[in-house]
């Protein structure tokens, strides 16, 4: 009978145990500090990331979002006709070091809401 009662214990602390372990995380904010990377053309970009593990992006100092392209770049994103985050044509660069042609496009951003986050 002992050893019954000690199988029926071992059970269900058995199965108790992995139903924790099989329990989603809590979600964990990603980092606020900035993160200086270089570009593959030597420039140095100021980022930011924002979200948790389960939905996150990358943007600049400014808060536009970014995307890392298949050449390594981090360009503001666009939204495809899938209504996905892509990268664009364009690089994407520290405020200080934007032309006039890069505030122009920057502008046309700003009007959608999943492009430009409060930094």
């Amino acid at each position: 009978m002992n050893k019954l009662k000690l199988l029926v214990i071992a059970s269900c602390l058995f199965v108790t145990v992995i139903g924790k372990a099989q329990e989603r995380p809590s979600r964990v904010p990603a980092k606020r500090d900035p993160i200086e990377v270089m570009q593959p053309d030597s420039t140095f970009l100021t980022i930011y990331l924002r979200g948790d593990e389960r939905y996150h992006v990358r943007m600049t100092a400014d808060g536009y979002v970014i995307k890392q392209n298949k050449k390594g770049y981090y360009c503001y994103a666009k939204i495809n006709c899938k209504g996905q985050l892509v990268p664009s044509c364009r690089v994407a660069k520290n405020p200080e070091d934007r032309s006039k042609c890069d505030w122009h496009y920057l502008k046309k951003l700003e009007k959608n809401k999943k492009l430009k986050l409060n930094p």
